[in-house]
């Protein structure tokens, strides 16, 4: 993540046309058009100013409402806009205007402002053309409750909030002083409940300048979920901050991001001891059998090219992939976490055996455990008997390095 520089960007010169964001009435956020450009090069438009897709309300000439929502509309990637806790979510990228209004600023006001990893008060203005893959937290709670860059909701529970406090803490301190990552530059965090009109119920996280960690409607009973939940998503979020765009020219992307992620995030929670060895292994034989469920005559190549596997798939199938490439490499542990850690940062020369490792899902791989990995229902099912004897043997756990 390249930091950006409030102080530098020559905010004056843009700031002929403004887009106000705040917290409207109950279910909407407000975007009031402001500047003396404005009405020129906003206004005058046939074409309209934002996405229709998006479904903002027009309410006047330079005023518009969006309905808050935390479910994902259409073909979205991320939530556009969406109520977590006390405060307000916002996916940036989609409110940038069309045409002429691209040379816009987002001008968002509230009493705390969750920008880039720090908190603001009162403003916080932002070129319009500097937000891709960015989100902006925001709320006017009296007093939220607010640890370093983090948020977290008030409705989680006291007790079960320490919890997530320490296990965060734990994780930050293993990526930071074991894997040598300065996992948090410029990261914010937050840690919510969403409620919504549709009544959804689910869990969902994103990984960008904010870690974005919510649960959709939870019932008193979910409460005692959260210690292990939320943990588990901030690890594997986390986990991309690893990770190069690169990684997505490849065909076989969502297995190798998604699935190297939950392969990183089962070790570091297993090291950081946010789980024990029974709890980890739960977790791994619970991706190989949900990987086994999406077997079928298929490989995972052909899948990826009729664009015909299950979302989960990537996760489960890939976390069991890297799993194989862990134990089947025959690497001392250091050794294979630098190739693999080398790997993930885009690099196609990760290791001079890279046709054994196969570390990128790579079309001319020689291992035969991850070909069958790869494969169809019998080749996979074969491989994982292997694996599962790995697992029940060995601890999968990373000791700091020594120097």
């Amino acid at each position: 993540m390249v930091a950006l520089s409030l102080t530098i960007t020559p905010i004056l010169a843009l700031a002929n046309v403004e887009f106000r964001i705040s917290e409207a009435e109950e279910g909407y956020v407000k975007i009031e058009l402001a500047g003396r450009e404005a009405k020129r090069l906003c206004t005058e438009k046939s074409k309209p100013l934002f996405d229709p897709e998006l479904g903002i309300k027009k309410v006047s000439e330079r005023a518009y409402l969006q309905k808050l929502n935390s479910e994902k509309s259409g073909s979205a990637t991320y939530l556009e806009a969406a109520r977590m806790g006390g405060g307000i979510y916002m996916y940036l990228p989609y409110f940038t205007p069309n045409e002429d209004c691209r040379n816009a600023v987002f001008h968002v006001k509230a009493k705390h402002i969750l920008w880039n990893g720090k908190w603001k008060t009162g403003n916080v203005k932002i070129p319009a053309a500097t937000v891709r893959q960015k989100a902006i937290f925001f709320t006017n709670e009296n007093m939220p409750l607010i640890r370093g860059a983090s948020y977290f909701d008030s409705e989680i529970p006291a007790p079960i909030l320490a919890q997530l406090e320490s296990s965060f803490a734990q994780i930050i301190t293993f990526y930071q002083n074991v894997l040598d990552a300065n996992i948090m530059r410029n990261i914010g965090v937050v840690a919510a409940i969403a409620r919504n009109d549709g009544k959804y119920f689910g869990f969902g996280g994103d990984s960008l300048n904010i870690i974005r960690m919510s649960f959709d409607n939870p019932k008193p009973e979910h409460f005692s979920s959260f210690p292990s939940l939320f943990p588990a998503t901030f690890t594997h979020e986390l986990a991309h901050k690893l990770q190069s765009e690169k990684l997505f020219a490849n065909a076989q992307a969502r297995h190798i991001v998604e699935g190297g992620a939950d392969f990183l995030k089962v070790i570091v929670l297993r090291s950081a001891n946010i789980t024990n060895d029974e709890k980890t292994k739960e977790i791994v034989l619970k991706a190989i059998t949900e990987c086994g469920e999406f077997a079928d005559e298929r490989t995972l190549f052909e899948k990826v090219q009729q664009k015909a596997f299950n979302f989960r798939e990537a996760y489960d199938c890939g976390m069991v992939y890297y799993l194989t490439a862990y134990y089947s490499s025959n690497l001392p542990e250091w050794e294979f976490m630098d190739i693999f850690l080398k790997a993930m940062s885009g690099d196609k020369n990760y290791a001079n055996q890279t046709d054994s490792l196969c570390l990128l899902f790579e079309t001319t791989c020689q291992n035969e455990r991850l070909n069958g990995i790869a494969g169809d229902k019998n080749a996979y099912l074969q491989q994982v008997e292997w694996l599962k004897g790995k697992i029940a043997a060995h601890s999968i756990i990373l000791d700091k390095r020594k120097r």
